[in-house]
């Protein structure tokens, strides 16, 4: 869970819209859910792209965590 410090509403409100923007996997699924689908993904060729899809994910959510950090951001 990311717990916002020190922004108001409004700054609030654009982080919730750039992180739904960026993270449309991770919103919409849990990790243990993602890691199913991973287990999953070993049995079938579609499987395999949604791993990607998940790392590719990843990747961006480490990206906006470290953005997250120079706007002062605290993940809880």
């Amino acid at each position: 869970m990311i717990k916002i410090v020190g922004l108001n509403q409004e700054r609030q409100f654009e982080w919730m819209k750039l992180r739904r923007k960026y993270s449309a996997i991770t919103g919409m699924f849990d990790i243990p859910i993602m890691i199913v689908v991973w287990y999953l993904g070993y049995k079938t060729t579609f499987g395999i792209l949604l791993i990607i899809f998940i790392l590719g994910d990843i990747a961006h959510y480490r990206d906006m965590k470290k953005m997250a950090n120079k706007v002062g951001i605290e993940e809880v």
